[in-house]
């Protein structure tokens, strides 16, 4: 069986182009492929895993009324728990990830998915949100 190649200069820049762009790709997704490597490895769906490198955290709520807001910094779910009664909104910011024990206890106190708390502390996350019952999980 013989091949026939066209002699039209646009065909052959045109497979060329598509040939080397094939190549590029591939490489790129084994390179891909070399560098990121399991980050959770030979642990349970949803298990919260820090690096040991890692700052503590910083806790900042945002408190939201009808008319007014109040940002605060907590100290502990306590805390988050009494502006919790007064105010009907609260937006709770996790700047840290170094105390595993607090992250835990926020997560329990608010319901949060075991899979969601394990994606929050994955620093690699592209931005997404994906619904949990009545609440919303957002990466930004």
């Amino acid at each position: 069986m013989t091949q026939h190649h066209s002699t039209d200069p646009l065909s052959s820049m045109v497979s060329d182009a598509i040939r080397k762009t094939a190549v590029t790709a591939r490489r790129a997704r084994q390179k891909f492929r070399r560098l990121s490597s399991p980050r959770h490895i030979y642990t349970s769906p949803g298990t919260i895993v820090v690096s040991p490198d890692d700052i503590p955290p910083v806790v900042t709520v945002f408190a939201y009324g009808p008319t007014s807001y109040k940002e605060f910094v907590a100290a502990s779910v306590a805390d988050i728990i009494a502006l919790g009664t007064e105010w009907p909104v609260l937006w709770v910011d996790v700047d840290g990830f170094g105390n595993v024990a607090l992250l835990k206890e926020i997560a329990d106190h608010f319901g949060i998915h075991p899979l969601a708390m394990e994606d929050a502390t994955d620093t690699a996350q592209r931005a997404k949100s994906e619904p949990y019952g009545d609440a919303t999980f957002l990466v930004l």
